[in-house]
């Protein structure tokens, strides 16, 4: 596997925001280009939230993005 030098990561930390995941992802995906890398970090959210990702992302396939999911860390 290659490495790759971005030059922005946005990070995104997301626990229990189904009611703004989308609109967050939207505004952000019409301003990225493919030097920037997206990480999102769901901390075991209860609600729908990762679903809603996972949904946004699969029409992104090329897409930089890594999506993590964990236990609650707190």
């Amino acid at each position: 596997m290659q490495t790759r030098d971005w030059l922005l990561s946005v990070i995104i930390p997301l626990y229990n925001s189904e009611r703004y995941i989308i609109p967050c992802l939207n505004s952000l995906f019409t301003q990225i280009d493919d030097d920037i890398q997206v990480i999102i970090i769901d901390d075991g959210s209860t609600d729908l939230s990762a679903q809603r990702v996972k949904d946004f992302l699969s029409g992104y396939p090329s897409a930089s993005v890594e999506f993590i999911q964990q236990a609650n860390q707190g």
